[in-house]
């Protein structure tokens, strides 16, 4: 359950991050990239917490 939890925490702080640099309008690429990291971080977080619960 944790997972899910880390999961959807990083899926929200990429669309703030992707939020901010649109709004900014895209100065900075440095936020897109942190919105690309945390958007593969909850990908693998989301997977993992599926494949723990089927493990159990």
């Amino acid at each position: 359950m944790i997972a899910y939890a880390v999961a959807f925490v990083l899926w929200v702080g990429a669309i703030v991050s992707l939020g901010v640099s649109a709004v900014g309008f895209l100065e900075s690429t440095g936020l897109l990239v942190m919105s690309a990291v945390m958007s593969g971080l909850a990908i693998v977080s989301a997977a993992s917490a599926l494949f723990l619960t089927r493990r159990r």
